[in-house]
């Protein structure tokens, strides 16, 4: 999985990791103490290659056989797969941006609303989304990501330069062009010497995406006198904890792409940078708002520079640095720590 899936074994450790096999497609590399995993077979003829998840699944010897499939597009072609219980989880690209290249997806979701036992989204937001395409809604259960606690956070006080932090895949629904014009317009109109901290890079490597990062370096030529940016690429969970320690406030305007692609949910990495005490300044993009509101952060209209080049600067007023801080921790130890949330993945995925 790319590198930008790790919520994905985190799902795998909320349940017995000796009761779980992985249906991969490719053999990238296996971590330790991971499920067993059956991967595709690459030299075989394709008819082979195709029946290597319903013939691995058949062997698997168990009272009771859980389908948990990771994207609805991945559900929908798993569903001549034999199993008791079907889990189908939606996430943004398969549920917006699918159905907005090829229309044939909204008829293939329907096939998979009547099979899927549990249809899983990360809030309401998505909930909604999948009840408009025709889903019962009976069968969604809302169930947000989350993340593991660590003791490392603190209050964050103004007492010198800002420090923003954007992090994110180069991809335009991160909203990295926006952070940095704002950045840039809150420097000019305040005056004030800005740090800011640039997490990401290229994730795919798609036309797409690589004309997105070419935007980017662009906007990073352009920077102002009084900016300075700490390219940082991409980071693994702690580094990029250690870098949100350093940091005074989060930017992640998170928006709508030209191809509709989306969060879906919301960024796990405003979870991971919250519980740190990072405040948020954010979008109110799809089901951001489930995690983002007054006490921890502030939200703005996607792509609202001006708005948002405003919120950088209300957070350095008065106590809103100090409240909202406290607030951000609270907010993930209370609704989206992994210990919370165990046993409702229990109760939504084993029945």
């Amino acid at each position: 999985m790319p590198a930008t899936t790790g919520w994905i074994f985190d799902q795998m450790h909320l349940f017995d990791l000796n009761k779980q096999t992985v249906l991969a497609s490719q053999r990238v590399g296996v971590a330790p103490g991971l499920p067993r995993a059956v991967f595709k077979p690459q030299s075989l003829l394709n008819f082979r290659k195709n029946s290597f998840r319903r013939r691995s699944i058949n062997k698997i010897s168990a009272r009771q056989k859980i389908l948990y499939s990771h994207f609805g597009n991945r559900a929908f072609f798993d569903i001549n797969l034999a199993c008791d219980r079907r889990i189908a989880r939606f996430y943004g690209y398969d549920l917006h941006r699918l159905p907005h290249e090829n229309q044939e997806w909204i008829t293939r979701y329907q096939l998979l609303f009547e099979q899927a036992d549990v249809l899983l989204t990360e809030g309401p937001f998505m909930k909604n989304e999948l009840v408009k395409m025709g889903a019962d809604h009976n069968k969604i259960v809302v169930l947000p990501l989350g993340i593991q606690l660590t003791d490392r956070w603190k209050t964050r006080e103004l007492d010198g330069p800002m420090n923003v932090l954007i992090a994110g895949a180069f991809k335009e629904k991160k909203g990295i062009d926006t952070a940095l014009k704002a950045c840039f317009r809150y420097a000019e109109q305040s005056g004030n010497v800005l740090h800011i901290h640039l997490v990401g890079d290229v994730v795919n490597a798609t036309q797409e995406d690589l004309a997105y990062a070419a935007k980017i370096e662009n906007l990073i030529r352009e920077t102002p006198k009084n900016v300075r940016i700490n390219q940082h690429g991409f980071v693994d969970r702690e580094t990029l904890k250690k870098v949100a320690l350093q940091s005074t406030v989060a930017v992640l305007p998170s928006q709508w792409a030209a191809d509709r692609d989306s969060e879906g949910g919301f960024p796990v990495t405003i979870l991971e940078l919250m519980a740190t005490g990072l405040p948020i300044v954010s979008t109110t993009h799809c089901d951001i708002p489930f995690a983002v509101n007054e006490s921890n952060g502030i939200l703005c209209n996607e792509r609202d520079i001006d708005a948002l080049a405003n919120a950088i600067n209300e957070m350095t007023l008065e106590n809103n640095l100090h409240t909202k801080s406290i607030g951000a921790r609270k907010t993930v130890e209370e609704r989206f720590n992994w210990q919370n949330l165990r046993p409702l993945y229990h109760q939504a995925i084993i029945g």
